[in-house]
């Protein structure tokens, strides 16, 4: 059964990232009532090991912290990431300190091969909860708070407390200028939390009776209270009207208007929505020819220097039985590719599609 949550509902790159479950975020059991809500103060975090970074054993007055919950085994955390180091080399010198905080990690012995492996895609300190699986900082933070699905993010204003609770990708860099500029209201922002968790439950009861049209409904209320959810709001609907309701003509009708709109200058999107229309099983009649335009948009706005966007735009050529100009493609995603596993990866794919030239 789909299950729809805020924390699914608003991530869309994790939404994309999962292919296969939409709309479905990675979730835990929390707390009834959260004992840690926005305005009160935020927590110590109780860490393992620091990496990356300089340890921050306390918040310091008149800076804001990121502080962004995530794991190794989450794909939506690691879509987030190249996000989060963007917006920590954007405000570090308007002191901003951006955390990764590790929660929920199985094997704690992962996380430094996993950094190694990510590269430049992560510049920002990340630290590690103490004890696993569910350690004190998760605790403190996550359950305190009510958070059940990864990745959670939350800032701590310059007053140490806690003025923002959500995903990265949704309404962070909103409220964060907000906090910066001494504009933003915390009782408002709780109301409008308080809103939205009501639309929440609403929609996990539509969920269960897959009444799809309730939930665009719904919808329209959510970008209503917050317009910047917009673009999720709009995958949401494709990814609903292609998966679930099979309507075809409406679903990538829904995906041109993104890409005319709300998804036009967003290359990481871009790209992961080709590759979600390609790739995706229940996906049952696959347009190639909107997924190139999301591919080659992607590359376009990124100079031909993103090695994921060309490599999505090779998939789409190779999936159009293109071979040369896959093989093309490919050849440049691999050249530009910094990260040496990535490289190796994309080679591999490269060899793929000279195999498939040759017959083999």
């Amino acid at each position: 059964m789909l299950r729809l949550t805020l924390a699914g509902l608003f991530a869309f790159a994790s939404i994309i990232t999962a292919l296969a479950s939409p709309v479905v975020a990675q979730e835990r059991e929390g707390p009834a009532a959260p004992t840690l809500k926005l305005g009160d103060a935020a927590p110590k975090l109780h860490v393992s090991k620091w990496i990356n970074g300089k340890p921050v054993e306390s918040f310091e007055k008149g800076k804001v912290y990121i502080i962004d919950a995530w794991a190794t085994w989450c794909g939506p955390c690691i879509a987030a990431m190249p996000h989060l180091s963007k917006l920590n080399t954007k405000y570090a010198e308007k002191g901003v300190v951006v955390i990764g905080l590790n929660v929920w990690e199985e094997d704690q012995t992962k996380v430094e091969p996993f950094l190694k492996r990510m590269g430049e895609k992560i510049n920002f300190t990340i630290a590690v909860d103490e004890g696993a699986p569910t350690g004190k900082s998760a605790q403190l933070w996550m359950e305190a708070s009510g958070q059940q699905g990864i990745p959670t993010t939350f800032i701590v204003d310059k007053e140490g407390r806690i003025a923002w609770i959500g995903h990265p990708q949704s309404g962070l860099e909103k409220a964060l200028d907000a906090i910066l500029a001494g504009t933003y209201d915390v009782k408002a922002e709780t109301e409008k939390k308080l809103r939205m968790e009501a639309i929440q439950a609403k929609i996990e009861a539509a969920a269960e009776k897959k009444d799809w049209d309730a939930i665009f409904k719904l919808f329209d209320e959510v970008v209503a209270i917050d317009a910047s959810l917009a673009p999720s709001i709009g995958l949401n609907k494709m990814f609903i009207l292609l998966i679930e309701k099979k309507d075809y003509k409406a679903g990538y009708e829904q995906a041109g208007k993104l890409l005319e709109n709300e998804l036009k200058d967003e290359a990481d999107m871009l790209h992961q929505v080709a590759r979600f229309l390609v790739e995706t099983e229940e996906l049952e009649k696959k347009d190639l020819d909107v997924a190139l335009k999301f591919a080659a948009r992607a590359v376009d706005l990124t100079e031909q220097k993103n090695p994921e966007a060309l490599d999505a735009l090779a998939m789409v050529h190779f999936q159009r039985k293109e071979i040369d100009k896959a093989i093309e493609v490919q050849t440049k995603a691999a050249a530009v590719a910094e990260d040496t596993a990535m490289r190796l990866h994309l080679l591999q794919t490269l060899e793929k599609y000279k195999e498939a030239k040759a017959g083999k």
